[in-house]
């Protein structure tokens, strides 16, 4: 059985049955956080984050970072057999940065913070909710590589790290 892929109206499902969970049964970071990914690719993980303190305040965190993949495609000495390869995948993976990126400044226009964190080039994009977003919201938060719902099981990709 495979991993089921996630639409918009799955992500709001997804959502609404996080922060439905009761305040007592959630665990808390030592900043007063529950931080719950809602889905990840290889590319995106989308964190939903609740406050200790807070009863309705919501935050949703979208992080983008190189998958590691990456990490083949490199501008070393090559034979020649292989540099037209390397050059369809580096070409290949650029048009994808270039397409997240796109997701990530779009995010921007509607409203998210973004930021770019550490050497690791971390970007991020969050947005403090204080009421149920719209379906519309979900369709603009669902991003451009497949996501997946994430649990220890189902893990697409190692979590990024969670950076404060």
């Amino acid at each position: 059985m495979g991993i089921e892929m996630m639409d918009s109206s799955e992500l709001k499902r997804r959502y609404e049955q996080i922060i439905e969970t009761p305040k007592n049964e959630l665990s808390y970071n030592e900043h007063g956080e529950s931080v719950v990914i809602l889905c990840q690719s290889e590319w995106i993980r989308i964190l939903v984050i609740q406050f200790q303190d807070s009863a309705n305040l919501v935050s949703i965190e979208v992080e983008f970072s190189l998958p590691a993949r990456s990490e083949t495609v490199s501008s070393g000495v090559r034979e020649n057999s292989d540099l037209e390869k390397a050059e369809h995948e580096t070409k290949k993976l650029a048009n994808q940065v270039i397409e997240h990126l796109r997701y990530m400044t779009l995010l921007q226009d509607e409203g998210f913070s973004l930021d770019l964190i550490g050497q690791e080039c971390l970007w991020t994009a969050s947005r403090d909710l204080q009421e149920s977003p719209s379906q519309e919201f979900f369709e603009l938060l669902n991003p451009p590589s497949k996501c997946v719902p994430w649990s220890a099981e189902s893990s697409v990709i190692s979590p990024f790290r969670y950076l404060l």
